[in-house]
């Protein structure tokens, strides 16, 4: 068996880690963050990424917590100092495109947003989601050996990541720095870390179906011309 849906399964789980690293800052989000089994993941997740090997450094009280994810992504002038939106690093296109392009893809495979997200569908949870989603569909695809639809799913998620994740995530990081909340340059590398391992998967993949192609024997077909 390959072992390429595997890999396609941990990256998704790993998506999935890093979409709940930004969820609302809750009094069960705070929890979540302080406990073992978030720490464990963090440490095994950020050995492994060159570019994130510091401690996850969650506000011991839940006040300070809320505070500063707050005051790191959800609050500034002229804007917050790190949000979380595709739009307002990619000053490149015209925001009603980011936002469209992203629909787009979601639908594409099978995701709504609930009317009250259409306006921020660039979102990093909303992208998350996604790329998580996309993952897990790609691995079932491989198992069931549909290798043209598998293709279509390799090519959308480079893509995806490639415009919409790596083309801002890498200056968030970045901007990050010194912001409020500690973990947030921390989880933002760490989710560049990532997202450039899909990038490295969905080429290992497409290697992977050239090589099915070349060794498919031809087969012999009717005309009706």
């Amino acid at each position: 068996m390959s072992t390429t849906p595997v890999r396609a399964v941990e990256l998704s789980a790993k998506f999935a880690y890093a979409h709940s690293l930004f969820r609302k800052p809750t009094p069960e989000q705070h929890a979540w963050l302080l406990s073992g089994e978030c720490q464990s993941i963090w440490s095994e997740l950020a050995a492994e990424s060159e570019d994130c090997s510091s401690p996850l450094a969650v506000p011991a009280a839940c006040e300070d917590f809320a505070e500063r994810y707050i005051a790191t992504f959800d609050v500034g002038t002229p804007a917050p100092p790190v949000p979380l939106i595709e739009s307002h690093y990619n000053k490149r296109e015209p925001i009603p495109r980011i936002l469209h392009e992203n629909i787009l893809f979601y639908r594409q495979f099978g995701l709504q947003l609930r009317d009250s997200a259409l306006e921020n569908a660039d979102h990093l949870r909303h992208q998350l989601e996604f790329t998580r989603h996309l993952l897990a569909y790609h691995a079932r695809l491989q198992e069931s050996d549909t290798t043209a639809v598998s293709r279509q799913v390799t090519h959308a998620l480079r893509d995806f990541v490639t415009r919409h994740l790596l083309s801002w995530l890498p200056e968030a990081a970045v901007g990050a720095a010194g912001a409020p909340l500690p973990m947030a340059e921390r989880a933002l590398r760490l989710t560049t870390s990532l997202t450039r391992q899909v990038i490295a998967h969905t080429a290992c993949n497409e290697e992977a179906l050239r090589s099915v192609l070349t060794r498919a024997p031809l087969r012999e077909t009717s005309s009706s011309l």
